[in-house]
């Protein structure tokens, strides 16, 4: 009588993975019980969406319990977690929602799960320092215009054809179905989300100069070409008073020659 061998340890992580993710066909036979292992399945499918739903509250709002069940069990099977904790799920839950057929009359969605997500993702960025505008004051003019500023890395730029910001903020509200009833859906926003402080997470609404600015500079521009695309952006843009305005959101890190 010839003995099955027992699948290797790396057979067996991924057939319980799959089992445990709702994904049966694709799981081989690693030798648990199957009721046993339904049960578990559920348990972990719940959990995780329950995460999606806590990470993306005003989505939920949007579009409702039910449709947002659907979608999200549907993101748990196709997205499953790749990292070992929690709070990292769901990075890529706006891009899915972009693509999700049922949401394709709903363009906004995806920018408003992307900064839903930003301020999950600003709340967990590594420190760093700011910008130091003394430092940027005193940088001889020859150096200035070829410096090369970053983003912080808690900041996030969200660059929407639809009014997503006022979308957001309606939410925000208690009122929120008079404040949606007044939003133009074909104006466009562009929303910048920070950590302002240590527990402080800012969402704001920019104007065209701050955000073509602050797009050039993510696109690794140089400070003198960023500062020309403001300037493109928006007549009579300000850099001097945009400069300590965007320090003070912590929008900028340090500056590298």
């Amino acid at each position: 009588m010839t003995v099955p061998r027992p699948p290797s340890l790396r057979a067996f992580q991924q057939g319980l993975a799959m089992r445990l993710l709702g994904r049966d066909e694709e799981a081989a036979d690693i030798g648990l019980d199957a009721a046993g292992l339904a049960v578990h399945a559920n348990n972990v499918s719940a959990s995780l969406q329950t995460a999606i739903e806590t990470a993306f509250p005003v989505v939920l709002q949007l579009v409702g319990k039910s449709f947002f069940a659907a979608l999200a069990e549907r993101f748990v099977r196709d997205q499953p977690p790749c990292r070992g904790w929690l709070s990292a799920y769901g990075s890529e839950f706006p891009d899915y929602v972009a693509a999700y057929p049922p949401a394709a009359g709903l363009g906004y969605l995806a920018d408003v799960a992307r900064i839903e997500w930003a301020r999950i993702r600003a709340a967990n960025a590594q420190d760093a320092l700011g910008l130091d505008l003394q430092t940027l004051a005193t940088t001889p003019p020859d150096r200035l215009e070829g410096l090369r500023l970053d983003l912080h890395p808690a900041a996030s730029l969200i660059r929407s054809a639809f009014p997503v910001f006022d979308i957001w903020q309606a939410h925000q509200r208690a009122d929120r179905k008079d404040g949606l009833a007044s939003i133009d859906l074909a104006a466009g926003q562009e929303v910048l989300v920070t950590r302002s402080g240590p527990s402080e997470i800012s969402t704001v609404a920019l104007e065209a100069g701050d955000a073509a600015l602050l797009a050039a500079i993510d696109e690794r521009a140089t400070f003198g070409d960023a500062s020309q695309a403001a300037a493109d952006a928006e007549a009579e843009y300000d850099l001097a008073a945009a400069l300590p305005r965007l320090a003070e959101l912590r929008a900028l890190a340090r500056a590298i020659a």
